[in-house]
């Protein structure tokens, strides 16, 4: 038996701005170095670029963040943004197979996580845990793309 330890909200950058509800918060960072007249146009390229870097980065509802023993003690990590989900396999094909980062040929991060579950199917407990059979994990099992 595994535990995964699974994002469970939805990213900042993927909210609406509380300052410009009709952007999402990435939308309103770009817009604020776009819009900084102290920057240079070098400066401005260098944030957005770093900007772009950190949205392909950032932890999703669902991701993988991950994968520990049954019995393994509980860290730092489970603030109210994280649920367990265990599920019946074997831990190190599990670690193998869904800890991992996703990159393109040339060892560039695609996405940080490369792995998710679609919580929408997750009924998770008053600890936010569920335990799921192997069939329903593979049916809720994504790759990103």
């Amino acid at each position: 038996m595994v535990k995964f330890l699974v994002y469970n909200k939805d990213n900042w950058m993927d909210a609406p701005s509380k300052q410009r509800p009709d952007l999402i918060g990435k939308e309103n960072v770009e817009r604020k170095i776009t819009e900084n007249s102290q920057l240079s146009l070098e400066q401005r390229i260098t944030e957005l670029h770093s900007l772009d870097f950190k949205y392909k980065a950032r932890d999703r509802r669902g991701d993988i963040i991950e994968v520990r023993k049954i019995d393994a003690p509980s860290g730092r990590k489970e603030p109210l943004s994280f649920a367990f989900i265990t599920v019946p396999l074997e831990f190190e094909e599990a670690r193998r197979l869904y800890q991992q980062k996703d990159r393109d040929g040339n060892g560039e991060l695609i996405h940080n996580r490369k792995y998710w579950i679609d919580m929408t199917g997750v009924v998770l407990d008053a600890k936010k845990e569920a335990t799921l059979t192997v069939a329903d994990f593979e049916n809720w099992i994504r790759m990103k793309k």
